[in-house]
């Protein structure tokens, strides 16, 4: 695995809940170790402070600081932006089927997200050479279209 470690939104949400996954362990585990530089973009972070209810606003002022504590910031700029436009136009053709599979992970939320936003994720883990750590099957399969092998293993 690389030192260098995108993490996606559901492990973070996974995380923030204290929930026991495998996921969550290994990112506690990435944590610790001082020799891993762990980052998120800014739309993982808008995802991760949106899903706060709006009546906890120490909850919400506490993960803001722990994820401006605990990751580096990856940039998006234009060109992750073009690049997430061609990986998920060629997803689609390929029969990648985003709608069905990227659910808002707010408990009780039943939305569907913007599904190009895991592009960006995807594209500015390319940009950037970093490994992915997902919960997210959908990150697999991109990863065998695109034969980048991102996503990294658990």
């Amino acid at each position: 695995m690389s030192n260098k470690i995108f993490v996606d939104t559901n492990v973070i949400i996974d995380l923030f809940a204290n929930k026991d996954k495998p996921h969550v362990n290994k990112l506690k585990q990435l944590m610790a170790d001082d020799s891993i530089e762990l980052y998120i973009n800014d739309f993982v972070m808008a995802e991760v402070l949106q899903g706060v209810k709006l009546r906890e606003s120490n909850k919400y002022a506490q993960c803001k600081q722990d994820l401006e504590d605990s990751f580096l910031i990856a940039d998006v700029d234009s060109k992750i932006i073009l690049n997430s436009v061609d990986i998920y136009r060629t997803c689609k053709a390929n029969g990648v089927n985003f709608n069905n599979e990227n659910m808002c992970p707010v408990p009780d939320c039943n939305k569907i997200i913007y599904n190009s936003i895991d592009c960006i994720h995807y594209a500015t883990c390319e940009k950037y050479g970093l490994a992915m750590l997902t919960n997210d099957s959908v990150f697999n399969k991109i990863d065998q279209i695109t034969t980048n092998n991102i996503v990294a293993a658990i």
